[in-house]
């Protein structure tokens, strides 16, 4: 029920930055990774869309988002002179609050075990060494990141910036496996929810504030409010205590980008291989959201850009059957001979695969280079290169690897470890016509906790569409998944999984 919950407050969500304006219908803007000409690029142009010409699929119309037509573009600005008051101690209040908050629900309302907490458990968890717990993989693989981007947000909606605001996710996490469970403090927790809780939580910050827009008032000002409470919750508590929510300003207290995106559903069918008459059939919706601007030549700062990918399934897979997230921390922009852009430095992954023949969870940070490379003027080629060191993964497990609880009560069915990624997305677009994407993902997990071994999960995702008119597209996928587990003390498993899909997307 919580996923379920999740992911149409997600779904909502996605929405609501794509449609944040009265006029819905009018929202429309075009998706793929933004790119804009040289012109637009060099030294003391101003950064618009006024003159945005992406050469990809209908960029004819184009119109940021929150806005009905150009003649409004760039009237909502940055307030460079606003400096917001920094406040270290109420996001340290708010955080116990909210963890007493949880725990009581788990300890009243939905009665829960491990929440019958009193003086003697938490000198037990201060004194017993801290283990890997066995909670499903949805839960520590996705919920517990979740959880921390609220720690998160109480401190960044306080006046803190990104590297500020990062400790509270560590400690709102210290607390609750100190202090609100009976359950032995888990290492793994600790880890995912820091940093999954990081880059969560600077994505939602981030998006929140794209849907603010305190010029505007009456129920559009009501919506918007709306949209950026269930994006961010513990940023909307702050707002609301401190009357942000009715706070009327010509300029946008928060940094901004632009933001593009896509939805795409259609059908798809998986089969292993050799049983293509034993496969199963499902309803695929995937979001793309890209923020900001990875070839505009600019002091950087962390996370103004990153890419969202989502997929949820109605059918025989589960419902959130991915997301990943990956935004930069730092990094620099070049600029080789005329027209070749590139933007290289370290980002952080959060990477969530859920499907009944393989699983990856992968909290990450590494390099990574995007760049751009010239063509004909109707034609665009880009390619992004990302390795990564994983810091803390799960991966899928045979049943006889399975690890217990010590009463047997419980199960884990897959393993913890540590190991690395390689990301490569290319993409050849043609104006009005069409475009290619070609996606290889490799992820490689040596056990710490589990199963001896290690586990690797290999996936090319090849794409095309044709442009149905500008903003509308159609398209295939043939997609390719190779688990491979190598065991020390059990047969290796291996398995190949296809996935056929059709798909009809939008652009805003």
């Amino acid at each position: 029920m919580n996923k379920i919950l999740f992911s149409l407050l997600f779904s909502a969500l996605i929405f609501n930055i794509s449609f944040a304006q009265d006029n819905i219908s009018e929202k429309l803007i075009n998706t793929k990774l933004s790119l804009l000409t040289d012109s637009e690029n060099e030294p003391g142009n101003k950064i618009s869309l006024k003159n945005f010409n992406r050469r990809i699929l209908g960029d004819t119309n184009i119109v940021p988002l929150g806005y009905t037509n150009k003649d409004e573009i760039n009237q909502l600005k940055f307030d460079s002179s606003y400096v917001p008051k920094k406040n270290f101690l109420i996001p340290v209040a708010e955080i116990i609050v909210l963890n007493f908050g949880v725990w009581s629900m788990s300890r009243y309302i939905s009665p829960q075990p491990w929440a019958v907490i009193s003086t003697n458990s938490i000198k037990e968890n201060f004194k017993y060494m801290w283990v890997w717990d066995a909670d499903n993989f949805a839960t520590n693989q996705f919920m517990h990141p979740y959880h921390g981007n609220t720690y998160f947000n109480f401190a960044r909606s306080s006046g803190l910036n990104f590297w500020q605001s990062a400790p509270y996710s560590l400690g709102g996490s210290l607390m609750w496996e100190l202090f609100m469970e009976t359950n032995y403090p888990s290492k793994n927790d600790l880890i995912s929810t820091t940093l999954g809780g990081i880059a969560l939580g600077e994505m939602t910050y981030r998006l929140s504030s794209k849907i603010i827009d305190e010029r505007k008032t009456g129920s559009e000002r009501v919506w918007r409010e709306i949209g950026a409470f269930l994006l961010a919750p513990t940023r909307g508590i702050n707002r609301f205590f401190r009357g942000e929510m009715s706070r009327v300003k010509q300029k946008s207290s928060y940094e901004i980008e632009d933001v593009y995106s896509t939805i795409s559903i259609g059908p798809s069918f998986y089969y292993k291989m050799g049983q293509l008459y034993q496969g199963n059939g499902n309803l695929s919706l995937r979001l793309d959201l890209y923020y900001g601007n990875p070839y505009i030549n600019k002091s950087r700062k962390p996370y103004d850009f990153f890419n969202v990918k989502t997929i949820f399934s109605v059918g025989t897979q589960p419902l959130i059957n991915q997301v990943n997230v990956y935004g930069l921390i730092f990094g620099k922009n070049y600029r080789y001979k005329a027209d070749q852009k590139i933007l290289i430095g370290m980002f952080q992954h959060f990477d969530y695969y859920d499907n009944t023949n393989y699983r990856i969870g992968a909290q990450s940070i590494g390099a990574g280079i995007i760049y751009r490379i010239p063509t004909v003027s109707a034609v665009n080629f880009e390619t992004s290169i990302h390795l990564a060191g994983i810091v803390l993964g799960g991966g899928s497990n045979i049943e006889e690897a399975f690890k217990y609880e010590a009463d047997g009560t419980a199960y884990r069915d897959y393993n913890f470890g540590m190991g690395y990624s390689n990301k490569v997305e290319t993409m050849l677009t043609i104006k009005n016509r069409g475009y290619l994407f070609l996606g290889l993902y490799n992820y490689t997990i040596y056990t710490i906790d589990g199963a001896d071994g290690r586990d690797n999960l290999l996936m090319f995702t090849p794409r095309v569409a044709f442009a149905l008119n500008e903003k509308t597209n159609l398209g295939f996928e043939y997609n390719y998944y190779r688990r491979a587990s190598y065991y020390v003390k059990y047969n290796n498993f291996f398995t190949n999984v296809f996935e056929m899909k059709l798909f009809i997307s939008n652009n805003f």
